[in-house]
């Protein structure tokens, strides 16, 4: 044989031991993601169960007036009674009448999200009571109490007009209302 085909066998015989150490690289590579998903997949199955035993012992521990709650959460509110701006945004606005159909949007929304309490689900959102804090709850409910009370008067104040005749939204004490002793009147929710 030739030194120049020695020298050729040589790159080949190279060429294949690179090309093999990479297979093998690559095979470990994909072992190792494939044993450490697999191996995820079963912690995680095992937590799934932790979870679903603990869950029964978190939930729904808190009872008031016949609702039951996650928790009692903070003893105070959270809801600030401050003035949101429906006044001067009616004032201010160049399409009075734009301004006015959006507010009775809002207006029937937040009757709508109030009523949601009489279902056990906190206002604005679709969480159950058993998934929330009381205090949560009234946060919540007080926050679209304060909606309702401030557009209403807007619309009274300022255009002199009821805004329950024109959208058919009435607003009611809810039964959450009436059983938890609360007595809410709109006019505490006005600035």
């Amino acid at each position: 044989m030739r030194s120049g085909n020695i020298g050729k066998i040589l790159t080949e015989v190279k060429k294949g031991i690179v090309i093999g150490l990479l297979l093998i690289g690559f095979y470990g590579v994909g072992a190792y993601i494939y044993k450490s998903q697999t191996r995820n997949e079963a912690e995680s199955e095992i937590k799934i169960k932790d979870d679903d035993k603990n869950k029964g012992n978190i939930e729904a521990n808190y009872e008031i007036y016949g609702y039951r709650y996650k928790n009692e959460g903070d003893k105070e509110s959270k809801v600030l009674k401050r003035n949101l701006g429906y006044e001067k945004r009616i004032a201010e606005a160049v399409n009075k009448e734009e301004v006015h159909n959006k507010l009775k949007l809002e207006y029937c929304a937040s009757i709508a999200e109030i009523k949601k309490v009489d279902k056990k689900i906190m206002p604005g959102t679709n969480i159950s009571f058993t998934q929330a804090a009381y205090t949560q709850v009234k946060n919540a409910y007080e926050g679209y109490l304060q909606k309702i009370a401030q557009i209403k008067q807007a619309i009274l104040t300022i255009e002199n007009k009821d805004i329950e005749r024109e959208t058919g939204c009435y607003y009611e004490p809810t039964r959450w209302d009436k059983v938890n002793n609360l007595n809410y009147r709109l006019k505490d929710f006005l600035q």
